[in-house]
């Protein structure tokens, strides 16, 4: 598992703006030299997000109005009790999400025909980050070394032993890649759930404040004020049973992702151990001494062992 992480940095002269990065992102690509893997990209904060559409400015236009529709800029927000004035902000940018995964293919991003990755700011003129970490296969053999066994029959074992970790280097890395993908999947579900939980709950809270206003609005028409009431009040019920079931659901999303990385912790190291025993077993090579063939079976099989611990996580 190879991995490259940059960041990009982002000052808007704008509120709000979206951002064409699929450039920057394809040159952190490029310069990690990843053939097969993904790439990660999220905004480091959050009233901030990224995204993946059409560059074409009437969509970027209607996607604007269409989150101005959804959460618009007003004074009566919550969280500007607290002092702060972008209420609207933080709703946009859960809206949007903060981070997308797009694969590598051949050492490329594999978008769709039209799709573009942009960064979304709505609350903006002020310094901003995007962490981008590509992640995915290198593998690199020891050709040289094996061809030295040619010239010495008696090092025929060493380079069957090479081979061998060589392969079992590349099974462990592919294992590795995959739980580190599942990990970086599993995240996003549990920080979707968290989003729509919030969603919901911002939804509760207004239905609960209006059922307030309710209750000390003069009215001439009690039947009708009494049926809005019980109409916000079992709005309320709803979204906190629809929260509890968005907050169970996170949860479990979070244990697996926890899972996954202990799984891919495991592999981590066992891939390291079979690399740092492929090298020692090389060295027999080159100085003739066998202790260093021993030596990097040992570490091998220790490599082994570690990797196979990862299948018993669960």
């Amino acid at each position: 598992m190879k991995t490259l992480t940059e960041y990009l940095k982002f000052h808007t002269k704008t509120h709000r703006a979206y951002v064409h990065i699929t450039p920057q992102v394809e040159q952190i690509v490029s310069k990690s030299g990843v053939r097969e893997g993904m790439v990660l990209v999220s905004a480091m904060h959050i009233t901030a997000g990224i995204y993946v559409n059409d560059n074409e400015s009437g969509l970027i236009e209607d996607i604007d109005k269409w989150l101005e529709h959804l959460a618009p800029i007003r004074k009566d927000y919550k969280h500007h009790e607290t002092g702060e004035d972008n209420g609207d902000s933080h709703l946009k940018a859960l809206l949007i999400h903060h981070e997308v995964i797009v694969p590598i293919t051949a050492g490329k991003l594999d978008l769709g025909t039209w799709q573009r990755i942009f960064y979304a700011e709505f609350d903006g003129q002020r310094d901003k980050r995007v962490i981008v970490k590509v992640m995915g296969e290198e593998l690199n053999e020891l050709k040289e070394h094996a061809e030295h066994a040619k010239e010495n029959p008696a090092l025929a074992p060493v380079s069957v032993t090479m081979a061998i970790l060589a392969v079992l280097v590349a099974v462990v890395s592919l294992l590795g890649h995959r739980a580190h993908t599942e990990e970086v999947v599993l995240q996003a579900k549990a920080s979707d759930e968290w989003a729509h939980y919030q969603a919901k709950n911002i939804r509760k809270h207004t239905d609960e404040m209006y059922n307030d206003l309710t209750a000390v609005q003069p009215t001439t028409d009690a039947a009708k004020l009494a049926t809005l009431r019980d109409k916000y009040t079992q709005e309320s019920e709803r979204y906190k049973g629809e929260m509890k079931e968005l907050e169970d659901h996170a949860h479990e999303f979070e244990g697996e992702v926890k899972m996954e990385r202990g799984r891919a912790d495991r592999y981590d190291l066992a891939e390291v151990f079979l690399e740092v025993g492929l090298v020692i077993t090389s060295i027999t090579l080159l100085s003739g001494r066998r202790i260093f063939w021993l030596l990097g079976i040992a570490l091998g099989a220790a490599g082994v062992v570690l990797a196979a611990t990862g299948f018993l996580i669960h």
